[in-house]
């Protein structure tokens, strides 16, 4: 097991991340384009409800999700999904 697994088996047992959530976060930073995209069908919806909430502006909160994303994929942000499944990047 390598220093990221073991990181993000570390946040499984502390409840921040499910099984399925690690696994798809370890193919993701192994260069696994499916699982990119599988990550990305998962956690847009409920990040563009949730921005959309906050500024109740379609076409910002569909920027915003957009925009969230692009930083998540630039930076390889290893923030758990928040209560209700969001994911947000740093700075979003």
């Amino acid at each position: 097991m390598n220093q990221e697994e073991h990181s993000l088996e570390g946040r499984e047992e502390r409840g921040s991340l499910t099984d399925a959530d690690a696994r798809l976060l370890v193919r993701i930073r192994g260069g696994d384009a499916d699982a990119g995209r599988e990550f990305v069908r998962e956690y847009y919806p409920g990040v563009y409800r949730y921005l959309l909430s906050l500024t109740g502006l379609r076409q910002t909160a569909e920027d915003l999700t957009q925009e969230t994303f692009l930083q998540a994929r630039a930076g390889g942000s290893d923030h758990p999904p928040a209560p209700g499944g969001v994911v947000l990047a740093p700075g979003a």
